[in-house]
């Protein structure tokens, strides 16, 4: 005779208890998203990207996987070749595959190049703005003393043209003594070093 089946108790959970283990969930969730977050930028960070190269590099797969499914969707008109025996059909499936393989490869290697390009880009335009940071650095060398009265400070409005820069003078005196003899006071002026 087949046995009664025996009645588990039912239990009780309260609403409270419920409604803390769904915060303990919540909770656990945000964790993993925050570490998930800091681990994919930690390791773009420590790669030497920035995140508008890794955009970048995204976007162009993006288009180049496009077009690469955009071309097995058009139609090809071209002749085609007479029946082949039916012995050759393993043969044109494994050149079909050789050739969808082929175009994968290609596919994915001028998305690398067009990565590379990107990076290429990008690292020359950095190193054109370091460039022309350091040529307005030199560039921004402002003449505060005197050339032939070193310890002067001067006047802006005593001045001479030299070689297409501006020299100032604490007098005019010392405007005179440069335009007799201005090589001997080059030296003392920080737009010709």
């Amino acid at each position: 005779m087949e046995k009664p089946l025996e009645k588990k108790p039912k239990i009780q959970i309260s609403k409270s208890e419920t409604k803390e283990a769904m915060l303990k969930i919540q909770d656990r969730k945000k964790q993993e998203e925050r570490t998930i977050g800091i681990l994919t930028n930690s390791f773009f960070e420590r790669a030497g990207m920035s995140s508008r190269i890794i955009m970048v590099m995204v976007l162009v797969g993006a288009v180049v996987m496009g077009g690469v499914m955009m071309a097995g969707c058009e139609k090809k008109t071209t002749t085609t070749p007479p029946a082949a025996p039916k012995a050759a059909e393993p043969n044109k499936v494994s050149s079909m595959a050789t050739d969808t393989k082929v175009a994968v490869k290609k596919a994915a290697d001028e998305t690398a190049q067009v990565a590379s390009d990107a990076a290429k880009a990008a690292t020359d335009t950095a190193k054109a703005a370091t460039d022309s940071t350091k040529v307005a650095a030199v560039t921004a060398v402002e003449q505060t003393m005197c050339p032939v009265l070193a310890k002067q400070p001067i006047d802006k409005n005593v001045f001479v043209e030299y070689k297409g820069k501006t020299v100032y003078f604490c007098c005019t005196d010392c405007k005179a003594a440069f335009e007799k003899e201005p090589e001997k006071y080059v030296a003392n002026l920080p737009q010709f070093k």
